[in-house]
């Protein structure tokens, strides 16, 4: 936490700040104490899972502060968890139950935010092998390598 920019943010397990008492180590960053073994445990009963459901418990509370829309959060796990509904539904369900933990227990103190921007629509979004493929095809380039696994011959 002390290399924390002044105005950054902490979130962090609440029964951490009985014994730390993180909100008074410094005062120019905005602290967010969020009960997460509690939310973990009242949205997971396997005490075995609560590991790996903790983080999309954070998910949701993190999307609920930063205004990120659960559409969003829920496109990226349908994506993930395409062949596997279960754990779609499962990990889905975390974090659209603990976004609601912010609204009613946590007064939003920063001013940060996500906002949904369109500046890529219209533009081609590639890695760079491709790029570098695609720009050699159309520059007219026959033969192309480069160490250590790419090797490809375009046209006669």
């Amino acid at each position: 936490m002390q290399s924390l920019p002044p105005g950054g943010v902490v979130i962090y397990e609440e029964s951490l700040d009985r014994s730390l008492n993180l909100a008074q180590v410094r005062e120019d960053v905005f602290t967010y104490p969020v009960p997460f073994d509690k939310i973990t445990a009242a949205i997971c009963p396997k005490s075995s899972l609560r590991k790996l459901v903790r983080n999309m418990v954070y998910v949701g509370v993190v999307a609920q502060l930063l205004a990120i829309d659960l559409d969003v959060v829920e496109s990226s796990l349908r994506q993930q968890f395409s062949k596997k509904q279960k754990v779609f539904d499962m990990n889905f369900e975390r974090p659209r139950r603990a976004s609601t933990m912010p609204r009613r227990n946590l007064t939003k103190r920063d001013p940060f935010f996500i906002e949904r921007m369109n500046k890529t629509e219209g533009k081609i979004i590639i890695e760079g092998n491709a790029a570098c493929g695609m720009g050699a095809v159309f520059a007219g380039v026959t033969v192309i390598a480069w160490y250590p696994i790419y090797s490809l011959h375009f046209g006669g």
